[in-house]
């Protein structure tokens, strides 16, 4: 098993996200950089965030999708299952093809007369749109409403969305990354609540807003591998699971976390922050080593594949947080992408006109500099990243910051990597929304990012 140490973090860089297998360089799988303007034959538009498009946001902050896989078909393509899967490559003959640029973008040029199908595809998300080349007029933009990704799952109009499962937490209110997506409605003080017209999000309770909570416990949703599999997404903010007691009954549950590999492999999404990294950390031991209650390598026997409980600390709950005032992004089609937009930052040093410090101020407005972003209320050290197995790949950092250790070293505050199977994993030290602005915040974007990014193809993993 190899190791990365947390003083190179700084040289980690990942190459742009390829359909492996499906399509060579040089083939037509291409992005392209300009497009607003195509006149030549051929159908462009831009691909849109779920309820971050033009007219949901307020001019100039809309929210663009990067990476998103847009063909021209003749036939509509079979409907995505309504549960955990593994995506098959997609052959490249016959069709035009091609990824949206860093700011949404997507042209396929030179396309012949006729009616085609449009499909984008963004991760667990599918827009089917009905296009019509005319032979006289063959320059077809594609309004933008028709290429937003839904939040609405009516695959008979061609919205195909993801099933999540939101484990309700109570150090982050990350259902208010659903609610920014349109999977539902948010308070005014920002809280989520689901729609339950949509069918989409279910929340269990797992130590946050047990009032919002109606699916039943974290802990039941885990011990139930059939219920699982109903989910494309399952997200974890940072949390206690409803106490020490809870959180230490889940934790030492080998068959829950059994289940959660088992669906993770089969294709399932997890998205993991703060106090909660310790559900990663107990099924995959080793990859991610923590300061403090780190679960050990030896808590698993991979020849047996079998945990030793004795080796699983109990969680640890420190309520001391930590900013990255000037954190930075390694990755480069995030950095890409981050630098294309304009929303609410953090005034880390906010003084209210009383002369009062009233702390991060999200009221400011403009656009983001990937390479000094301010990132609030870590509440994990990570110290070193490893792979799953010795020949797998290992964690990679979407995003560095300040450790927390007091020695001024940097750390990773995103991660992901991909276990063994066709599921992905993104890890967070920090909270997805420490303030809840009516915006996406920037590590709500982060993961918003690696959740559209998660490839078609299951043999190219982010």
């Amino acid at each position: 098993m190899t190791s990365t140490p947390l003083r190179s973090f700084a040289l980690a860089s990942t190459a742009a996200v390829l359909v492996a297998g499906c399509a060579a360089e040089g083939d037509a799988f291409l992005g392209r950089d300009d497009v607003a303007d195509a006149t030549a034959p051929g159908v462009h538009g831009r691909v849109w965030a779920p309820g971050n498009g033009p007219g949901d946001v307020p001019a100039g902050r809309e929210v663009p999708v990067a990476g998103a896989l847009v063909r021209l078909l003749a036939r509509r393509p079979d409907p995505i299952p309504d549960g955990v899967h593994c995506r098959d490559c997609l052959e490249t003959g016959g069709w035009w093809a091609t990824f949206s640029d860093a700011t949404g973008r997507f042209v396929l040029e030179d396309v012949d007369p006729g009616e085609y199908w449009l499909i984008i595809e963004a991760g667990p998300f599918r827009r089917d749109v009905p296009v019509y080349v005319d032979p006289a007029v063959r320059a077809v933009r594609v309004e933008d409403e028709a290429t937003e990704l839904p939040s609405v799952h009516d695959p008979a109009s061609g919205r195909f969305a993801p099933r999540v499962a939101l484990l309700s937490g109570a150090f982050d209110p990350a259902g208010h990354l659903l609610g920014q997506l349109g999977f539902g409605d948010l308070r005014e003080d920002g809280l989520y609540s689901p729609d339950p017209r949509l069918d989409r999000v279910d929340v269990f309770y797992n130590g946050g807003d047990a009032a919002i909570s109606e699916a039943g416990h974290a802990h039941s949703l885990l011990r139930d591998p059939a219920r699982l599999a109903r989910y494309h997404v399952l997200l974890v903010p940072s949390s206690d699971a409803g106490g020490p007691e809870a959180a230490l009954a889940l934790a030492a549950d080998a068959e829950a976390t059994r289940n959660l590999r088992d669906w993770v492999a089969a294709g399932g999404v997890l998205i993991a922050t703060g106090h909660s990294a310790s559900l990663v950390d107990r099924a995959w031991p080793g990859a991610l080593t923590f300061a403090e209650g780190d679960v050990p390598p030896e808590a698993y026997d991979a020849d047996t594949d079998t945990w030793r409980p004795e080796h699983v600390p109990a969680p640890v709950f420190d309520t001391r947080t930590y900013d990255s005032p000037h954190a930075r992004v390694l990755d480069s089609q995030l950095a890409a992408w981050l630098g294309a937009q304009r929303g609410p930052g953090y005034a880390l040093y906010h003084w209210g006109p009383d002369g009062v410090f009233t702390g991060p101020d999200p009221r400011l407005v403009g656009p983001y500099d990937p390479v000094d972003l301010p990132i609030l209320g870590s509440t994990r050290v990570l110290t070193r990243l490893a792979s799953v197995v010795a020949e797998g790949m290992p964690p990679r950092v979407l995003l560095e910051g300040e450790n927390g250790s007091g020695d001024l070293l940097r750390g990773p505050v995103a991660v992901t990597f991909a276990p063994p199977g066709c599921g992905r994993l993104m890890v967070s030290t920090a909270p997805l929304a420490p303030v809840t602005p009516r915006e996406l915040t920037v590590m709500e974007r982060v993961a918003l990012h690696f959740l559209v990014s998660t490839p078609v193809c299951t043999r190219a993993p982010i």
